[in-house]
């Protein structure tokens, strides 16, 4: 595997990635639990992201809801944030 590019950014992106595998890859996690993962790649700035490429591994019909952007975006925005789930969700 090539080393990843320098800077704060990308060792940011990386231990994010890492912890979602943690999450996503808990073997205590059932089949049918939280066990899917998206990523978007993109330009941000404060609460504002311009996405670019969006991915996920799942299923056809996921990775098609995942790149046309059907995500829940406010509860995305929320985990970013550090807010935990949406109260109501």
């Amino acid at each position: 595997m090539e080393p990843l590019p320098r800077g704060a950014q990308f060792i940011r992106s990386k231990i994010v990635w890492e912890i979602a595998l943690g999450i996503a890859g808990d073997p205590a996690i059932p089949y049918y639990g939280n066990r899917d993962v998206a990523l978007i790649i993109g330009n941000g700035s404060g609460e504002n992201l311009r996405p670019w490429l969006r991915m996920s591994p799942g299923s056809p019909i996921l990775v098609h809801a995942v790149v046309r952007s059907h995500a829940n975006h406010d509860e995305a925005r929320r985990m970013f944030a550090g807010l935990g789930p949406s109260p109501d969700g």
